[in-house]
């Protein structure tokens, strides 16, 4: 089935003849089926275009599909290096050029680093320093989410499915105006030729396209002075600055209003050591001690400028070109110190027992003065089993260790969080204008601070044959620094206040073997595991519920829950458990926002294998996530739209749908809950349009899915060369590899799991973000 919002053509005369059009004022994919009826395309309608003109096509699915505009992306990666090293002094210089052509039309990257470092050691002083450049430049980076300029709300979401991508590479007429498939109308005149909805990709990729600069430099120097054989003073700074620059472009005609925007970010930060370590050592007896001092300064500074009201000249991008003189102005100025003194002292006994120390003070300049300083420290033990009496010398114990171990970090916030700072906006009859924030700041702050326990065990057996390392931990987090939503009334949308308790608690279980190790063979083997329960335990006394993002679900914080509940309208159930439909043939949902699950997963594992005979190398990756669950945007609405196949239940949407289901009387209660009664098979047929529209204007729980997959990771084949002592080349090494290849298994058939955000505080949920791309590549590298 192809576009449009009903089952017939439009019909225009053109020329005195009448012609059957495709719906392109359309955007959804509810048109007649592809039936190979010769109608008019979109291409058909632009007579610049003489052999396209008023000639009809067949009414078919597209030989070149979305897939046409998705590219194969190229990555070359280029290193050489060179090291010498002799008793007294060791340099090394490395350069590698990167450059990548991306998967997108017209999108690429380039990276160069140079890396230098080196050190000498005296008798009573030693230098040591390194300097790291990296320059980048990115142009045609991809849009995702919401973007007018995303190519997965046209293909996925809101769009046609017979659009013919091959058709749409002539992007641009000969005026420089843009062609695209969705128009305001069918006949020949300009207004009808404008894009109604979203942009032709190519129009985005090659005219409405981001351009990025990012130069980093960072590297350290320090003087280590050895007075005694048991004392060592270091002195250090490390520095890390970087320039990030971007220009944005929203061309003439496009869907959008014509733009240009100006971004720069300089950012700097110095870190200034002094550190002493003393050891001494005695009978059975070892101590090491360290105490120091850090001085950490940032300075970060940004400048965004945009044009107002469109551009003048086509193609010319400046600020000058702005049809108003109004420039949207944007500044800021961010500076934070740190100023720490910190210790640690390490006791063993007999290379058996170890006990650790450590403290840590800092004072922030982001937070107030009577809670700036804040101590954390933490005290860690550790029994070699291995060296017990009991057990040393044991053919089947290699090596054992038991660890116990307690900590708290501190953490501050970023800097103006205390009182309030103006912000620039637009000027106002160009005289310069400034505005308070929405969030209410908060002078009473306080450091977050984060409390650990943890212990492990390691087992090294039967020679290095088995290894076995678990960890135990339980965190807690007290005094998070968070934004709370307030009501409009209040003046803000939100204030920053220091409120919840969050504890994670888990284990993590790396098991390896190495059943065969020889000189011509070797074989090695590893499991990973790891499993995290996180509750938030308190939110703060004025909420116990925080929304974290909404729109059609709702991610929710709640106190009891784990961090991450998914919210929506869920599906009315039967007593039996069936899903209850209305008399309109729908399903029904729920009144109220439900828990619909965690995005967090219930555990994740890996397995990965290596083996090698002579100089051939054979590596491969196995991952997976078990539990969890996220929601799709593309899903809810691809629905909507008519794109999924799906939307044409058995193959065929003439029939309609019987819904699987009972009809019932459904009574809802005050407190959210309800009751059923009087269910019967449903027999009602309804449209497939209004079956699948039900996905996104019913139940929410249509759309979310369990993130459970097992994945091919990663898969490697290698060889190395060796060449003999004549030879100017050493060794040379080759592989072959290919990464993200499949997935074994996956509970989402129709969405990938591993599109969903995963940063920052919004998880779980995806909305039109790129494809994982599957990778390809061959190494070869020279010793000399």
């Amino acid at each position: 089935y192809g576009g449009g919002y009903n089952t017939t053509f439009v019909t225009a005369a053109i020329d005195g003849k009448t012609y059957n059009i495709v719906d392109y004022a359309g955007d959804e994919s509810w048109g007649p089926k592809l039936d190979g009826t010769h109608v008019l395309h979109w291409y058909n309608l632009d007579p610049e275009y003489a052999a396209d003109y008023l000639n009809p096509q067949p009414w078919v699915y597209p030989e070149n599909d979305v897939r046409y505009f998705f590219r194969t992306g190229v990555a070359n990666t280029n290193n050489i290096s060179l090291s010498k090293s002799d008793g007294n002094a060791a340099f090394r210089v490395s350069f590698t050029n990167k450059n990548v052509t991306g998967t997108i039309p017209h999108s690429s990257l380039g990276k160069n680093t140079l890396s230098i470092s080196g050190n000498v050691t005296g008798k009573l002083l030693s230098f040591f320093a390194s300097a790291n450049y990296l320059r980048t430049s990115t142009t045609g980076r991809p849009w995702t989410g919401a973007s007018n300029r995303n190519i997965i709300l046209e293909a996925y979401q809101w769009g046609q499915v017979q659009v013919d991508y091959k058709k749409l590479a002539v992007y641009k007429r000969p005026d420089g105006t843009p062609r695209a498939w969705n128009r305001t109308g069918h006949q020949n005149n300009v207004a009808d030729e404008k894009t109604k909805y979203i942009d032709n990709p190519y129009w985005s990729a090659y005219e409405s396209y981001l351009e990025e600069e990012r130069d980093r430099l960072y590297g350290n120097f320090g003087i280590t002075a050895t007075p005694t054989s048991w004392l060592t003073l270091t002195g250090r700074i490390n520095a890390d600055v970087y320039g990030y620059n971007y220009q944005d472009r929203i061309a003439v005609n496009s869907r959008s209003q014509s733009s240009y925007q100006e971004y720069s970010q300089n950012f700097g930060e110095f870190n200034y050591e002094l550190l002493a370590s003393a050891r001494h050592a005695w009978n059975d007896h070892s101590l090491v001690g360290n105490a120091g001092t850090n001085l950490l300064r940032q300075n970060r500074r940004i400048s965004d400028i945009s044009t107002s009201g469109g551009l003048i000249i086509p193609g010319y991008y400046s600020l000058s070109n702005a049809t108003s003189t109004v420039i949207n102005p944007g500044t800021g100025i961010y500076k934070r110190a740190l100023s720490s003194l910190y210790g640690s002292i390490s006791y063993g006994w007999r290379s058996t027992v170890y006990l650790d120390g450590t403290f840590r003070n800092d004072w922030s300049s982001t937070l107030p003065v009577e809670h700036n300083s804040y101590f954390y420290p933490s005290v860690t033990s550790s029994l070699i089993l291995s060296e017990l009496p009991a057990l040393h010398n044991r053919d089947w114990l290699s090596f054992a260790k038991l660890r116990l171990g307690w900590a708290q970090v501190g953490n501050d916030t970023d800097p103006y969080q205390l009182y309030k700072v103006y912000e620039a906006v637009n000027a106002i009859n160009g005289n310069s204008a400034y505005k308070l924030p929405n969030q209410l700041n908060n002078r009473s702050l306080k450091p977050e601070i984060t409390s650990s326990l943890e212990a492990g065990l390691q087992l090294q057996l039967f020679r290095d044959l088995i290894d076995l390392d678990v960890t135990w931990y339980n965190n807690t987090s007290r005094n998070q620094i968070i934004s709370l939503p307030t009501s409009d009334a209040f003046g803000y949308s939100s204030k920053l206040i220091n409120a919840g308790e969050i504890n994670n608690r888990g284990v993590e279980v790396i098991l390896g073997i190495h059943p065969v190790k020889s000189r011509d063979w070797d074989w090695h083997s590893s499991v990973n595991f790891s499993r995290n329960i996180n509750r938030i335990i308190q939110l703060s006394e004025a909420v116990s519920s925080l929304n974290l993002s909404t729109s059609l679900v709702t991610l929710t914080a709640e106190e009891g829950e784990s961090y991450g509940q998914l919210k929506g309208y869920d599906f009315v159930y039967a007593p039996d458990g069936q899903r209850v439909i209305g008399a309109d043939g729908l399903y029904l949902r729920t009144q109220q926002l439900v828990p619909l699950g965690s995005v967090l997963p219930d555990f994740l594992w890996s397995f990965q294998n290596g083996l090698r005979y002579k100089q051939l190398r054979f590596n491969f990756l196995i991952d997976s996530r078990v539990g969890g669950h996220f929601y799709s945007q593309t899903y809810s609405v691809a629905m909507y739209s008519g794109i999924l196949p799906e939307t044409a239940a058995h193959g065929i949407r003439e029939t309609g749908v019987v819904a699987d289901g009972v009809t019932g009387d459904v009574t809802f209660h005050p407190d959210g809950t309800y009751s059923v009664s009087n269910t019967a098979p449903n027999t009602k047929n309804v449209t497939a349009q209004a079956w699948s529209r039900n996905h996104r204007n019913g139940p929410t729980a249509f759309s979310i899915f369990d993130a459970t997959f097992i994945k091919l990771r990663e898969l490697s084949l290698g060889y190395d060369f060796q060449l003999g002592d004549q030879s100017p080349v050493k060794g040379i090494t080759t592989s072959v590899y290919a990464r993200n290849l499949f997935y074994l298994y996956r509970e989402s058939k129709t969405i990938d799991p591993e599109l969903t955000n995963s940063g920052g505080n919004v998880q779980g949920i995806e909305g039109g973000n790129m494809p994982t791309p599957v990778s390809y590549g061959v190494n070869v590298s020279f010793s000399f």
